[in-house]
């Protein structure tokens, strides 16, 4: 149901910015199993870079340029 709502609406099929941000995630988690309070900590370490982002876009900075990929 929630595709049909995406084609009928234009919308795209999944986000980018989400998927980049999961794999974010589990790069910094670096395995699949951790410990919940590891795991805790890193989702609190990662809460604070994304605060730290949000302050400083409010404040007028430009976000920062993506990287570009090597085409050779």
């Amino acid at each position: 149901m929630e595709l049909l709502h995406s084609s009928r609406e234009n919308l795209p099929r999944t986000t980018n910015t989400f998927e980049a941000w999961h794999r974010r995630l589990n790069t910094l988690m670096g395995k699949a199993h951790l410990s919940f309070y590891h795991a805790l900590q890193l989702l609190q370490e990662e809460a604070a870079r994304i605060y730290q982002d949000i302050e400083k876009l409010e404040a007028g900075h430009s976000p920062p340029r993506k990287k570009k990929k090597c085409t050779s």
